[in-house]
Parts: C-alpha cells; sequence; structure tokens
C-alpha cells in the first residue's frame, strides 16, 4: 500500500494548530504558556511535540510515544526545526540543516540509525506516515522508509518499482 500522510493534509501529523496567537485548550488540557506563531503535532500514543517561534521543539506527554525527547535533545540543540511529523507513536523532525532526527517509540518510527546513511546529505522533499511508520520523499526522487517493517517501514522489495517513479 501507499504510504499516507498522518490524519491531515498538514505536515505536522495528526493534530495541527499553526499561528496560535493565544492559550491552547484541547479536551480541557490548557498549556501554561501563550503561543505566536508556533505549529503542534501530537501521537495518537499520548505525547505532544510543540516547535517553537524560534524554530526549537519542546516535547511533554507519553514518554514511550514521544513525549520524552531528552535522547535527541544534543541533536536538536541549536538547530531550527523546519516541520515535525508523526505516527501513532514516534516523531521525525526535518532541521533547517536537512537533517532528519526521530524520537519515541523504536518500533514506530522512533529509531532511524539504520536509514540515517540514505537520508545523509539529502534534501527531504516530505515525510509520509502510516499509523507506525514513516517514508521520506527525497529531493533525488528515493523514496526512504523506516518504522514497523508490516506497517510500511521496510520498502527494499519494492525499491526498483518506485526509482526514478516518485513524482515529487
Amino acid at each position: 500500500s501507499v504510504a499516507r500522510h498522518h490524519h491531515t493534509s498538514s505536515p505536522m501529523g495528526a493534530l495541527c494548530f499553526k499561528d496560535v496567537g493565544k492559550s491552547v485548550s484541547k479536551h480541557g488540557f490548557l498549556l501554561p504558556f501563550t503561543l505566536h506563531s508556533t505549529a503542534f503535532c501530537c501521537t495518537q500514543g499520548g505525547a505532544f511535540a510543540c516547535r517553537l517561534a524560534n524554530g526549537r521543539v519542546v516535547t511533554w506527554g507519553h514518554a514511550r510515544n514521544g513525549g520524552d525527547s531528552s535522547a535527541v535533545q544534543g541533536e536538536l540543540k541549536e538547530q531550527v526545526v523546519q516541520q515535525i511529523y508523526s505516527t501513532h507513536g514516534a516523531f521525525a523532525a526535518v532541521l533547517r540543516n536537512g537533517r532528519v532526527v526521530t524520537w519515541g517509540h523504536a518500533g514506530e518510527g522512533g529509531e532511524s540509525k539504520a536509514v540515517q546513511p540514505l537520508l545523509r546529505g539529502q534534501v527531504v522533499q516530505q515525510i509520509y506516515s502510516t499509523d507506525y511508520a514513516f517514508a521520506a520523499v527525497l529531493g533525488n526522487g528515493r523514496v526512504v522508509t523506516w518504522g514497523s517493517a508490516g506497517e510500511g517501514g521496510e520498502s527494499k522489495a519494492i525499491q526498483g518499482q518506485l526509482k526514478g517513479q516518485v513524482v515529487k
């Protein structure tokens, strides 16, 4: 099956608030600060990631599903995050320098070490997601996938069919 964008046409994932100029309340949860020119992304697994106006990322919620980004803060520090994408339990951030940083549930796309060599030095055009996997469309037309193999995270068998055929 074709990877699809996660539940919305927004690149920010399952839930997105953009250019919010006041405090945000969702299901009775009121954020304790005022947001300006920010974007939100959440996993269905109960975690939030907020890209602040300065390009930094703040996360909270279910730690295993992406609410704890402490393991990647070193990679995110001093970097500007352009977009954040989500699966059910993980986040993928595209940095201004083109690098992709992932965190959250390893089996749901939070672990991308195996594909980092394929992503390194490439322009990421777009990231799509299923509930448990990510697919990155690169500027060279290649598609790189990671996450749960049975949910779209493994695409080696069809790479030959995709080569040179992906519409950017």
